[in-house]
């Protein structure tokens, strides 16, 4: 090349050096553009299950330090965590004096669940002939009798609002596992109207869309029951600027003031528009648990009423309204602000003849933690009550995996509960919720989004209704969710055992 001219030559030089510049640009431009479209097809998958756009849900949930994803996470037709994997991936066989225990190394919090392992080893064993267990969970197979009441799945709307259709796949797929009914927790997706617009929130349901529901559930067979927040629990309203007046502790947005007869006006609207948007009701579930500042405002204060008597007047003065409305509907409440009151007080009250109590409790057995004379007590007073466990959303405000291990123990020990508990009392189980909660609150993370508990919920649908968990359970619930090679049961290592705090329970409780 002696014969072209070296001013030419260096031209040259700069422009093979350009091109290959543009050739590495638009390498990685199309690399970028490669993962940009992965990502959006993942984000597309997202909207499917839920009615909104989860980038801004999950940043206020990991701004609290919650997760709003998990394993399962996909498309409403897909729930497997991973259809190849196996029940319990990384799992090797302890020796020595933990022979039989499965122990994962993938590094969960172990001090945490210190309490959760003993709690396993000290399930008592059901030794069935011909019972077949699945590998490496031999500790949670057991034997026992299916339960025939009531089984109703809680669905927690206060948060990542699932779209309908993905909601209506959810009823198919509950009623086949066993369930018969839900219970729909709006908060504020329910669409309020009137003085009410601004407590729902823009995700929420129309009218249009709980009818639709409640039309898909009747053809299941499946009882539809709405939860109404009527007393604690009630940020999603307090907290606006129109309705603080009603707080009890102006501080706090959590429990709405009983002392003030303008708090009935508000419970009185919100529970007509719940009621009319549900024309052929059976039950309704007005709330009532943890009213953590329960006669601490002044105008309580001021009356000579206990805490006891100024929670039940205003339960009993909800549950009259309702059942002016509506004569012959069923009025549920959780059970944890009355556990503690005497026999004789719950008696002279109008509160027994007009609410049923749902006792729950979510650590692993209900029986060690809730004492052996609850249900005597409630017969010989109500007469009736519902249990419930949990399937999700109980073991800490910050979770993002589910814990099926831990949601089998406390279902088993609430199924021995109902099979044994009121025999030779007066009380009468309707039957049983499993809660799945989205937050602990208003403002809390999510815990938990429903694909990612879709195994823990199937499972313990299926332990109610064949009366036992071991291989054939567990392929049922892989087949419901489509899943042809099973899911990952996790377990948490052994290591943590004996040091301290049990799981964090829903309510602030420790199990």
């Amino acid at each position: 090349m002696h014969w072209i001219p070296a001013k030419l030559l260096s031209r040259r030089k700069v422009f093979v050096l350009f091109w290959r510049f543009l050739q590495a640009v638009f390498v990685v431009f199309f690399f970028l553009a490669i993962v940009a479209v992965y990502l959006n097809v993942n984000q597309i998958n997202l909207k499917k299950t839920y009615r909104i756009d989860l980038k801004d849900e999950l940043a206020s949930s990991n701004a609290g330090g919650g997760g709003g994803g998990g394993n399962g996470l996909m498309t409403p037709n897909c729930v497997c965590p991973d259809s190849k994997a196996a029940p319990f991936p990384n799992a090797v066989e302890k020796k020595g004096n933990d022979v039989g225990v499965v122990d994962l190394l993938d590094g969960f919090d172990n001090q945490a669940y210190g309490r959760f392992r003993s709690a396993i080893e000290k399930t008592e064993k059901t030794q069935v002939q011909g019972l077949a267990c699945v590998p490496g969970a031999e500790e949670l197979c057991f034997q026992s009798l299916p339960y025939f009441g009531r089984v109703i799945v809680h669905f927690d709307l206060k948060g990542a609002v699932p779209r309908v259709a993905y909601l209506e796949w959810l009823l198919h797929v509950v009623a086949r596992a066993g369930a018969t009914g839900i219970l729909v927790e709006y908060e504020d997706a329910f669409p309020y109207i009137g003085t009410l617009t601004n407590a729902s929130s823009k995700t929420a349901l129309t009218l249009s869309d709980i009818t639709r529901l409640q039309t898909a559930a009747h053809k299941l067979g499946l009882t539809y029951i709405p939860l109404i927040q009527t007393f604690g629990h009630m940020e999603f309203i307090l907290k606006l600027e129109e309705f603080v007046y009603l707080r009890e502790v102006k501080q706090y947005p959590q429990g709405i003031n009983p002392c003030d007869v303008r708090s009935m006006v508000l419970i009185e609207e919100m529970v007509d528009q719940i009621m009319d948007a549900h024309p052929n009701l059976q039950f309704i579930h007005i709330g009532c648990d943890e009213v953590y500042h329960l006669g601490q405002g002044k105008e309580c204060a001021a009356t000579d009423l206990s805490r006891d008597q100024i929670f039940i007047n205003h339960v009993v003065n909800t549950a009259l309204y309702i059942r002016r409305k509506r004569p012959n509907i069923r009025v549920l409440i959780w059970d944890d602000m009355i556990r503690g009151f005497p026999d004789n007080y719950l008696n002279d009250t109008q509160l027994t003849r007009l609410v049923e109590p749902v006792v729950w409790w979510y650590a692993f057995n209900p029986r060690d933690y809730l004492g052996q004379d609850i249900w005597k007590r409630y017969g010989e007073t109500f007469g009736v009550a519902w249990g419930a466990s949990a399937f999700k959303g109980a073991t800490g405000p910050m979770r993002y995996w589910n814990n099926v291990t831990y949601h089998i123990l406390n279902n088993r020990h609430w199924l021995d509960v109902l099979h044994s508990e009121g025999k030779d009392s007066k009380l009468r189980f309707e039957g049983v919720f499993l809660t799945g909660w989205q937050r602990y609150d208003h403002f809390a993370g999510l815990c938990e989004l429903i694909p990612a508990a879709m195994p823990s919920l199937m499972i313990n649908l299926l332990i109610y209704k064949y009366g036992k968990f071991d291989s054939l359970v567990y392929k049922e619930a892989a087949k419901l969710l489509e899943c042809s090679s099973g899911f990952p049961i996790i377990f948490p290592t052994v290591s943590g055992r004996g040091q301290g705090a049990g799981s964090v329970q829903r309510g602030g409780e420790t199990g």
